[in-house]
């Protein structure tokens, strides 16, 4: 609880420590040329308050506390929607206790309407942005939210298709252990979820 992430919908990301004092701030790389890519929408602190990892939709940063210059950054892959011009973007983020693995959850939009919209699922390390593994599921077109065990060991991905479903990972080879779904129910959708330190147990 010494330190505080927090990013703003003017495409700014704060790290505060915990009687209050901002100890730097970082600017996203989102040029703003559209609404829909200006703001920080989803970030994670390790457990140990070294590394942070954020993103302001199109990019994917990893911080270590002492500095705002990030480690690495990333962007999603695909196109930018052709009917809104929004990019394609990183929807939600998690980091592992120690900060030495990131998953990060995409929606990346098709080049053109007759083409079909695709969610993936990257795993990173902190080294670099080069991803350790990654999942693609066809028909697979929106990755709602992700979760990683503090121990780095398992991760927790909900997925938005025609089936709706929940998959969880192996994070030593992205392997799917198992799924929960499909949730076909229009109105049924799963909205949040966490996992245990030692990936067990997912609520």
């Amino acid at each position: 609880g010494k330190y505080i992430v927090a990013g703003s919908s003017n495409n700014k990301l704060y790290l505060f420590s915990d009687d209050g004092t901002l100890l730097w701030d970082f600017i996203g790389t989102a040029d703003g040329s559209t609404e829909y890519g200006t703001a920080f929408v989803s970030v994670s602190i390790s457990s140990n308050g070294d590394y942070i990892a954020a993103s302001d939709k199109e990019y994917l940063y990893l911080f270590h506390k002492d500095n705002n210059t990030p480690i690495w950054s990333w962007v999603a892959p695909g196109y930018p929607n052709w009917a809104w011009d929004w990019p394609s973007y990183v929807t939600q983020v998690d980091i592992s206790a120690d900060g030495e693995r990131i998953i990060a959850g995409v929606r990346s939009y098709a080049e053109d309407r007759d083409s079909d919209d695709k969610g993936y699922v990257f795993m990173f390390g902190n080294e670099d942005n080069t991803s350790i593994w990654s999942y693609e599921k066809e028909s697979l077109n929106d990755v709602l939210a992700v979760a990683i065990s503090a121990d780095g060991e398992y991760s927790v991905a909900w997925h938005v298709d025609g089936e709706k479903r929940m998959y969880v990972f192996d994070n030593s080879d992205g392997t799917p252990l198992w799924d929960f779904g499909p949730l076909s129910a229009s109105r049924f959708s799963l909205t949040v979820f966490s996992m245990s330190d030692d990936g067990k147990y997912i609520l």
